[in-house]
């Protein structure tokens, strides 16, 4: 093996090596990204918290199990470090949804399960003697 080629196949060994060291240094800086959903609180508050590195308009949608998209939007502000969101679910009927958020490149999918629903039968019942 000629000189040069060894001294090529030994630089290009280190310098991947250094870079991962960075990378991994800056890994240990900042946390990763992360997403979840902290509590489905009485059915009718989707609570999401998570860590954000970049500051990013954060979207989500929330789908039936028909593909039906119920909800959606993007928050109005941009969300960078740690973070909680909550969604209204009172006008969801009870089933099984599926919900996405989304910020930048960073996306995540969570499937949930609502077990009630208040409608406006139970709130108002019909007079005695009526159906």
């Amino acid at each position: 093996m000629s000189t040069s080629r060894y001294f090529l196949l030994m630089f290009s060994l280190f310098s991947v090596g250094s870079m991962s060291a960075a990378i991994g240094h800056r890994a240990a800086l900042h946390p990763p990204d992360t997403l979840f959903i902290s509590a489905v609180e009485g059915d009718s508050l989707l609570v999401l918290e998570g860590h954000l590195n970049d500051p990013c308009h954060l979207g989500y949608e929330l789908f039936d199990q028909l593909g039906r998209r119920l909800l959606y939007g993007i928050d109005s502000t941009a969300s960078s470090g740690a973070f909680r969101r909550s969604y209204d679910l009172r006008s969801i009927p009870k089933g099984d949804f599926v919900f996405f958020a989304r910020c930048a490149e960073f996306r995540r999918a969570f499937r949930f399960h609502k077990k009630t629903h208040r409608s406006k039968a139970r709130e108002k019942p019909a007079p005695w003697g009526r159906k």
